[in-house]
């Protein structure tokens, strides 16, 4: 009796134990079940591969296409200065621009001229002597040919003739030093700095002012290496009149204004600081001399931006650049609604943009919302807002114009270049460039301008 009263307890404890034990199970089940994983909200893009022409920008001085230093060959005192020779003064080519005093060098051809008629006269004294002595000795019976040359007096011919000469020379020299007394303009330009005037006595070699030429200004303009491939610019002695467009542009808070101009050279150096390759824009008329011309002048050492036409490519896609991945992947959303991490091929970067050659199609779906660890085959659900996404095309649309991407339909006709011609053509300068390029020397900076990696 004894030991049913110590079991029963423990019956009914171990029997209640075994009774939670299956209650507590069966209301964890539930929780501990899998749910499924909820599916991330995306916004996603259509792409398009369309007609690209590149736009190359830089920046640089106006400088003219040549400036000289006047300087005086003659010495005397400045007797007259023309209006137009002051700072700011125009001409044209052939105009008088100051004069000297010409009175000792027009007093020296008079001496020349003398100096000429005598020598003149001395050679035909001597003719006229040598025909004397030839006529003597053939009076006497003999043959001209056994009369030497001092009988006949042909060393004394010489000595005149050359005396002649001699005189001619200095009236030559003469009259060039008188005309040297009226300073005339070598071409049409403009008078940069005066340093004379009426009165002032000058001497040879001294400077009296400092012109240049208004027909065409130049830009140098630096290009970087990576940037050469999508640029057809002059090749080396050929027609410098074949170069691509440029337009060049200031914007301040007093104005803005643009300019025409025209790639005419390369220069075939490399600088060894920035490492950067130069162009050479041409803009006619800067200043607005001629009668049809109404732009507004362009100063020289005014800095200009340059925004260069570059070639035109098909079939690529432009997406923005932020949207790059790692290893130049790309977040595409395919037709099952899951991420597909999609290799592409970017042929060219900018500030803004990229522009793939390959990896997109038409109606590709590009994910535009970041995701930082992205899962391949991952389930979204596109949720595209019909006004932001609108907002994003339009300001897309607005880049695109900023960075001057248009179709060559609406542009000049340039070259344009196949994927594979460019590929080769790029990687060759991104090899150069590797080995060229020195760090911060991003002098072409600009919204269109592809990283140098």
């Amino acid at each position: 009796m004894n030991w049913l009263k110590v079991l029963a307890p423990i019956g009914i404890l171990t029997g209640a134990l075994v009774l939670n034990w299956q209650l507590s199970n069966t209301e964890q089940a539930p929780t501990n079940a899998a749910k499924p994983m909820a599916k991330l909200p995306v916004e996603t893009q259509s792409v398009k591969p369309t007609q690209i022409q590149f736009t190359i920008t830089s920046q640089g001085a106006v400088q003219p296409r040549t400036e000289t230093t006047l300087v005086s060959q003659v010495s005397g005192k400045v007797t007259a200065i023309a209006p137009a020779f002051v700072s700011g003064g125009t001409f044209k080519a052939g105009d008088t621009l100051l004069k000297i005093d010409p009175l000792d060098y027009q007093v020296a051809v008079e001496q020349a001229k003398a100096q000429l008629a005598q020598a003149k006269a001395k050679l035909i004294e001597e003719q006229g002597k040598a025909t004397t002595a030839k006529k003597d000795w053939l009076r006497e019976g003999r043959h001209v040919k056994q009369a030497s040359d001092l009988v006949l007096r042909k060393p004394y011919i010489i000595e005149a003739q050359a005396a002649v000469k001699a005189a001619q020379a200095d009236l030559k020299k003469a009259k060039h030093y008188l005309a040297q007394t009226t300073i005339h303009a070598p071409y049409d330009g403009m008078v940069k700095t005066k340093q004379v005037d009426v009165g002032q006595f000058v001497s040879a070699s001294n400077p009296l002012g400092v012109i240049f030429a208004t027909d065409y200004a130049e830009v140098r303009l630096p290009i970087k290496r990576s940037d050469l491939a999508f640029l057809q610019l002059p090749e080396f002695g050929h027609n410098q009149t074949t170069g691509p467009a440029a337009t060049l542009s200031i914007w301040n808070a007093a104005s803005a204004a643009t300019w025409q101009a025209q790639i005419t050279r390369q220069e075939g150096v490399i600088d060894e600081k920035t490492r950067m390759h130069y162009v050479v824009a041409r803009i006619a008329d800067p200043y607005g001399l001629q009668k049809n011309n109404q732009q507004a002048p362009l100063h020289l050492g005014t800095f200009v931006k340059a925004a260069i036409t570059g070639v035109t490519m098909n079939n690529l896609t432009p997406i923005p650049r932020h949207l790059l991945r790692k290893n130049q992947q790309l977040l595409v959303v395919d037709k099952n609604n899951t991420l597909q991490l999609r290799k592409v091929s970017v042929v060219r970067e900018g500030e803004a943009l990229a522009y793939l050659q390959s990896g997109l199609k038409t109606g590709d779906q590009l994910c535009l919302t970041a995701i930082p660890s992205p899962i391949n085959g991952a389930a979204v659900v596109v949720q595209n807002n019909t006004e932001q996404s609108a907002a994003k095309k339009q300001a897309v649309a607005q880049l695109n114009e900023k960075n001057n991407i248009q179709a060559s339909a609406k542009q000049p006709s340039h070259k344009q270049l196949s994927h594979k011609q460019l590929s080769h053509k790029h990687l060759s300068h991104q090899q150069q460039t590797r080995a060229d390029q020195a760090p911060g020397t991003d002098v072409s900076s600009a919204n269109d301008t592809p990283s140098e990696g």
